[in-house]
């Protein structure tokens, strides 16, 4: 699935993250991550790893 469009914010939302967050653990900023998820910008085959385990973690911890 690439990492653009519904795919990283649809991922993100399951994982209870807000797009700062998500930015944080991607190493990306929050615009950044906003252009990727409005279709802006293309991921890249390393943000889409980093996307993947970031949302893995995120699920992964108990619920706050």
């Amino acid at each position: 699935m690439p990492w653009t469009g519904n795919a990283p914010k649809a991922r993100r939302e399951e994982a209870n993250l807000t797009q700062q967050e998500a930015a944080l653990r991607l190493g990306l900023t929050q615009a950044y991550l906003s252009m990727l998820e409005r279709g802006r910008r293309p991921g890249d085959y390393g943000t889409c790893c980093r996307g993947s385990e970031c949302i893995l973690a995120a699920a992964q911890r108990p619920p706050a």
